[in-house]
């Protein structure tokens, strides 16, 4: 007779900032606005804001923003 099989082995526990994040499933609130500025792009709403820097950094935030509702996890997002 064959030897009983052990248990499956857990899955992995996160090693890494995006593992740990990987099932959120981020969202822009509807109050927070982005503009293109000289340097890059400016998130704000009337309580206050960041900015992004960077030579694309508006255009990535045109191709990001639209889908950053709540409904995709961030492994969905990244993987297209």
């Amino acid at each position: 007779s064959a030897a009983p099989s052990a248990p499956a082995p857990a899955a992995p526990a996160p090693t890494g900032a995006f593992d740990a994040l990987a099932g959120t499933r981020p969202r822009i609130r509807r109050d927070v606005l982005f503009t293109e500025t000289p340097g890059g792009v400016l998130f704000h709403n009337a309580d206050g804001g960041f900015h992004l820097t960077g030579r694309t950094a508006y255009r990535f935030a045109s191709l990001v923003v639209p889908h950053l509702t709540g409904q995709h996890r961030l492994d969905e997002l990244c993987a297209g």
